[in-house]
């Protein structure tokens, strides 16, 4: 755990900052995928019935939602669950067991919240879990809270868009 918050008080500098928001999108999406598949073939949740003919998925979506998936969730919530709890208790303390207990209490809130089944609720925990420790890699360890607020707020963003292009690239692949 020492090594992890040695790690993670190496501040990323600016221009590293895209590359590690790049990392946490990708990280976050992978694990989505990943996690969804091992709960799928352990048995524990269903798998979702194979739809012959799908519905495109950007058949309900406007201008509105979009701007909603993009920006204003990833406002609200890293602000909620990433930047107030974390640079609160960075500000009161920087051990290591308190600032991780408090990454992994939120990023499970976080998932919480979320109106989906029990795949959708563990994949945003998991995605919790990337945007907190990108927020304290990116300065929120050392007081930088607006530098780590923003660039993990970029990061949920970015996942948030790679999910969108999966799920389309899914139903191109169903229906070409």
């Amino acid at each position: 755990m020492q090594k992890l918050m040695e790690w993670l008080a190496d501040e990323a500098k600016v221009r590293q900052i895209a590359g590690y928001v790049l990392l946490a999108a990708l990280v976050d999406v992978a694990l989505v995928y990943t996690v969804r598949a091992a709960l799928i073939n352990w048995g524990i949740v269903e798998a979702p019935p194979y739809d012959p003919n799908p519905q495109n998925p950007f058949g309900y979506y406007n201008a509105l939602l979009f701007v909603s998936i993009l920006v204003q969730a990833p406002l609200f919530e890293e602000t909620i669950f990433r930047l107030v709890p974390l640079t609160i208790v960075v500000f009161f303390t920087k051990k290591p067991a308190s600032v991780l207990t408090t990454v992994v209490l939120f990023a499970v809130l976080f998932g919480t919240i979320h109106p989906y089944g029990a795949i959708g609720r563990a994949q945003v925990a998991i995605a919790g879990l990337v945007f907190g420790v990108m927020f304290l890699k990116c300065g929120g360890l050392n007081g930088r809270a607006v530098k780590a607020w923003l660039s993990s707020m970029a990061a949920h963003s970015m996942a948030n868009l790679f999910i969108l292009g999966f799920e389309y690239y899914d139903y191109l692949e169903r229906v070409l």
